[in-house]
C-alpha cells in the first residue's frame, strides 16, 4: 500500500471535523508519517474513530499523543513492509556511497546510529547485520578501485603541463594533423 501524506491529512481534516492543526503540530506530523507512515495512517484512523464516538475532543492533540505508541506496536509487530523498506534502503545506500568508506564501524554508525540510522530498529538482528556487512564486503573492491581511479586522474592532472598552447588557425591544425598522420 502506497501512503501519501495530502491524502492522509485531507483524511484527517475530514474525520476530525475540518478541525486543522498549528503549523508546528502539522510540521512535526508530516515528519512522523515521513519516518513511519503506516503508524501515522493507524493513529488518525483510531484517533478518528474515537472523536466520532465522542470519546476525545481534541483530535490533533490525541493524534500527537497515539502515534508514539502506533509507531511502538508496529515496530514490535509490523509488517514486515517497514522493515523491507528500510533493508532495500540501506543496501541500495551501500552500493551508491557506502562501498567507498574504509570500514566496517563507519557504516555501522551510519546505518545503526539510534537517531538516524536507516536500520537503528533492527540493530539487534545479528542475520541483517551479517547480511549487510557482507553486501559490503563484496562492494569494497569496487570502491577500492574507484579511489585508486580517482588518485590517478588526480596525479595525471597534476603532473599535466598546463602551459597556455597558442591559438592555431584552422590552417595550422590541418598542417599539424597531416604532419600526425590523421586525414583531414
Amino acid at each position: 500500500m502506497t501512503f501519501d501524506w495530502h491524502t492522509e491529512y485531507a483524511r484527517a481534516l475530514e474525520l476530525y471535523g475540518g478541525d486543522t492543526p498549528s503549523a508546528t503540530l502539522e510540521q512535526d506530523l508530516l515528519e512522523a508519517f515521513t519516518e513511519h507512515p503506516q503508524a501515522v495512517t493507524n493513529a488518525i484512523t483510531k484517533i478518528g474513530k474515537a472523536y466520532a464516538a465522542r470519546k476525545i475532543h481534541s483530535p490533533w492533540g490525541a493524534l500527537k499523543t497515539e502515534i508514539p505508541k502506533q509507531i511502538q506496536r508496529d515496530i514490535k509487530v509490523g509488517d514486515g513492509n517497514e522493515r523491507n523498506n528500510a533493508i532495500a534502503c540501506a543496501e541500495q545506500w551501500i552500493r551508491n556511497a557506502g562501498l567507498m568508506y574504509d570500514r566496517w564501524t563507519e557504516i555501522e554508525d551510519e546505518l545503526y546510529d539510534d537517531s538516524r540510522g536507516t536500520l537503528r530498529h533492527w540493530h539487534k538482528d545479528h542475520t541483517l547485520r551479517t547480511r549487510i556487512e557482507t553486501l559490503w564486503h563484496e562492494l569494497r573492491p569496487l570502491g577500492q578501485a574507484t579511489e585508486q581511479a580517482e588518485l590517478q586522474r588526480a596525479h595525471t592532472w597534476k603532473t599535466a603541463d598546463r602551459t597556455p598552447q597558442p591559438t592555431r588557425t584552422p590552417d595550422q591544425i590541418r598542417q599539424l594533423a597531416l604532419a600526425q598522420g590523421a586525414a583531414t
